[in-house]
């Protein structure tokens, strides 16, 4: 008999596969009871191990799928937690609560999960990293293109509010700051979009009524249009849920004045009102907001954007940057609504944020405009005085202004459904 010749192996032919292949439904068993160990145990006390068992599967079977506790637990609530599909009903209101209908759905043990997740994410700096590449940045990544769809459909509703401050007439801009445009002088292209019929404070009452106790206000500049809506509506700080002000100036040197920061000095009777109304307030003032500034190679990387948007915003920066030159002695900028605006969605957390008493002085003296938070207790930890709703938030963590920087970029580079 005579001998076969041997075949040799094709290198253009892929290896066959060795082993079984990985069992899908094995998989998923494994995730759920991860997940009702993590919210029974919580994540100090869970182990690989424990989920083998509660499997019945062997301990290799497990380790070789996940290869620390941590890439395990992220899988688990990355499965649980997140929807393949990100919304495009053709309005942003709709998409969002699409959104937090999958990401807030009523789930006690979810619930009972992200408690015990979020007490270990300061611990654990790989739980961390895992956490943020697998729940925190799709869920970004998903807001970025509902923005990006509703920038699309041009359906966000804008509207006007009153000419004037509350007690004195309108004072001006400030073009040695903005230019004279408002906008450091770039020229924008008509947007073709019509003022709402209603108000900005009719707008403001409506919203607050069909949300009710789902609505998160973001004041970043006077108060008038806050002080309006109050007075059409004094029940409006209960259907608000938080009400975030960039604004004041709490143990901070003010801008205008030596203790009054720019948005309370142009109304302070507005926001007089506002402050002695029944808000939960989350005030971020200049103590944190020139705590993180934006330097000129950040105002560079928005400039090489694609995004006519964003190239537009680091056009404005320019002017901006200009006028921080006198405060920092470099170009740069401090950067007061985006901060405000990133605390408030909480992609940025705040380091140091005591509850205070909070007024603001509407007199004619030296100290008009001046935002008077109560800290005496900072001695003692600044504990919670009684009847005080005000958050003030004098310190961030992280890099706020990279974070920023990131968001704006991610905002502009989200895929668009076409349009006809």
């Amino acid at each position: 008999m005579s001998e076969q010749p041997r075949q040799c192996p094709n290198p253009e032919q892929p290896a066959p596969k060795r082993g079984r292949p990985r069992d899908t439904g094995k998989d998923a068993k494994i995730l759920a009871a991860a997940q009702e160990l993590l919210a029974e145990l919580g994540y100090e006390q869970l182990t690989r191990e424990a989920v083998a068992a509660k499997v019945g599967v062997s301990k290799p079977t497990l380790y070789r799928r996940w290869v620390s506790r941590a890439e395990l637990v992220a899988a688990a609530v990355g499965d649980l937690q997140w929807s393949s599909s990100v919304p495009d009903n053709g309005s942003l209101r709709a998409d969002f609560l699409e959104l937090a209908g999958v990401w807030f759905a009523e789930d006690p043990m979810r619930d009972a999960i992200f408690v015990r997740l979020l007490a270990a994410l300061p611990g654990d700096e790989q739980l961390r990293e895992l956490y943020t590449a697998r729940v925190s940045a799709p869920r970004s990544q998903a807001l970025a293109q509902v923005m990006g769809n509703a920038l699309a459909h041009a359906g966000i509703p804008v509207a006007l509010g009153p000419h004037d401050a509350l007690a004195r007439s309108y004072g001006g801009r400030a073009p040695h700051v903005h230019g004279i445009n408002g906008i450091g002088e770039v020229r924008l292209p008509d947007a073709g979009l019509e003022l709402s019929p209603e108000s900005a404070p009719e707008m403001l009452v409506r919203l607050a009524r069909a949300l009710a106790g789902e609505l998160r206000v973001i004041a970043i500049g006077p108060l008038t249009n806050i002080a309006s809506a109050l007075h059409l509506d004094p029940e409006l700080p209960s259907l608000v849920q938080e009400l975030t002000i960039m604004g004041g100036a709490a143990l901070a040197p003010g801008s205008i004045t030596a203790v009054s920061e720019t948005n309370i000095h142009n109304d302070p009777e507005a926001a007089a009102e506002v402050f002695a109304a029944g808000w939960e307030i989350v005030l971020a003032p200049l103590d944190v907001t020139m705590d993180h500034v934006l330097e000129e190679h950040d105002q560079q990387t928005l400039a090489a954007s694609a995004s006519p948007a964003v190239q537009a915003v680091a056009a404005m920066l320019g002017y901006y940057l200009g006028f921080y030159r006198s405060v920092f002695g470099r170009r740069c900028s401090a950067m007061h609504d985006p901060p405000a605006a990133a605390i408030a969605i909480g992609k940025v957390r705040p380091a140091s944020a005591p509850y205070a008493r909070a007024v603001v002085d509407a007199t004619d003296g030296p100290g008009r405009g001046q935002t008077i938070c109560d800290l005496r207790g900072r001695h003692k930890g600044h504990p919670k005085p009684e009847g005080a709703r005000c958050r003030v938030v004098l310190a961030a963590t992280g890099d706020a202004s990279g974070e920023i920087v990131r968001g704006t970029l991610a905002l502009a580079n989200a895929p668009l459904a076409a349009r006809p």
